[in-house]
This record gives structure tokens, C-alpha cells and sequence, in this order.
């Protein structure tokens, strides 16, 4: 039996050999200070998205107003609360651990309800500086002018006392009780006729003041330069 040997494959030069075809392009060099570089700027920017993310929802506990207190009056209990809030660093709100010091301080300003408490709105000391007294007055309507706030400025006067003679005549030049007080708190009266002017005066004068303020017989005059 004869074999029979198949021919090579003919190829272009007709020499029998046979060529794999040219060889692989070399391997570029991996840039390893590249992927450093890349992998640092990943872990960068996903630091800098968790601060920023932390500092945004980091809340504080700290004191609030949970119901207005008016300038000059005695702070409560009920009158604070503690609420957890984002409050800016730059705001120096109180914390709540000290909101149990802060019961029978003194309203510098007035606190508004849902409003944080700083330490600037409170007194630092006695409200009513020595020397000088508060005094009440039942101001009846017509009295004293709408609108009087704590902290304005007035003049007390002895009003003449209401009375049925034809005769009555009022006077030319009305006593001055004080020349300048200020006034301390304003509330209305139970039967909504008149207000309850509560007024600093100095001691001197407070006597001839709350006699007549006893009696409704006293005047406020509001003067310039308030608000």
C-alpha cells in the first residue's frame, strides 16, 4: 500500500514555509503613578461629600422660646423648651443642659415664641438699676396713647379726677409727677377698660406716683424719640 504525503501549503516567496504572520505589538508600560493619582482624588471627593453631608444634618440641642416673654419680665417655668436644631456655629445659641440656670432670669429683649435663645437677650443683672422702683398704674382709657411698649420713654402727669360739677375746670399746668420714667410692662385691665402701666421711676418720686396710680388718676405722655 502506497501513502500518499500532501504537499505543504504553497506560499507567496514558493520556499514551503510557512509564517505564523507578524509578531505582537510590545506591551505598554502601566502608569502606576497615574492610578495613584486617580485613586487619591476618588477618596478626596467622597471625604469631602461625607463632611459636607455630616455638617449639614449635625443637629444641636439647644434652648428655644416656647412662649413669649415680653422685655423686663421674669423668665418661668413653661416659658423655655429644647429643640434639636442646625444651627450656624456663629450663632451662639444656649445648650439645653443649661436651661434649668436660666428660670427667674430677666428678658433683656422681647423673646418671641419658636425663636433660639441667646445669651445677649438676657440681663446680666438687676433690670431695675438702684435708686429707682417700679410702680404700678391703673391708666384708664384716654390716659395714655395706644401703642406703649416696654422700654419707652414717658412723662407722668396728675390727670384731673373725673367728676359730675359743670364747675370743674381743668388746670392750667398740670403737676408733673415724674418728669422721665420708662415704661416696664403694659397689660390690660380684666374689664377692658383702661391698662395696667407698670413704670421705673426713681425712688423720690415713686410714692406721689403710686398714690396717684392707686387713685387712676395718673396721665403717660410718650415721649419723642421712642419707637
Amino acid at each position: 500500500m502506497t501513502s500518499v504525503r500532501a504537499a505543504p501549503p504553497a506560499t507567496p516567496d514558493g520556499t514551503g514555509l510557512v509564517f505564523a504572520g507578524p509578531p505582537p505589538p510590545p506591551r505598554r508600560p502601566r502608569n502606576l503613578g497615574g492610578a495613584v493619582l486617580g485613586l487619591l482624588l476618588v477618596l478626596f471627593c467622597a471625604t469631602t461629600v461625607a463632611v459636607i453631608t455630616s455638617n449639614a444634618g449635625h443637629r444641636r440641642l439647644v434652648v428655644v422660646v416656647a412662649r413669649t416673654v415680653k422685655m423686663g419680665a421674669t423668665i418661668g417655668t413653661g416659658d423655655l423648651a429644647e429643640a434639636r436644631v442646625a444651627a450656624d456655629p456663629s450663632v451662639h445659641a444656649i445648650a439645653a443642659s443649661e436651661l434649668g440656670h436660666l428660670v427667674g432670669r430677666v428678658a433683656a429683649v422681647t423673646l418671641v415664641n419658636g425663636t433660639l435663645v441667646t445669651p445677649a437677650e438676657l440681663e446680666t443683672g438687676p433690670f431695675v438699676a438702684a435708686g429707682s422702683s417700679v410702680v404700678g398704674l391703673n391708666v384708664k382709657l384716654g390716659f395714655a396713647p395706644a401703642g406703649l411698649r416696654p422700654g419707652a420713654p414717658v412723662r407722668l402727669v396728675l390727670a384731673q379726677p373725673a367728676t359730675s360739677s359743670a364747675s370743674a375746670v381743668a388746670p392750667s399746668s398740670p403737676a408733673v409727677l415724674a418728669g422721665q420714667a420708662t415704661v416696664f410692662d403694659v397689660t390690660s385691665t380684666p374689664d377692658g377698660q383702661g391698662q395696667i402701666v407698670s413704670v421705673v421711676v426713681d425712688d423720690a418720686s415713686a410714692p406721689a406716683v403710686a398714690a396717684a396710680g392707686a387713685m387712676g388718676t395718673v396721665s403717660v405722655i410718650l415721649l419723642g424719640g421712642s419707637r
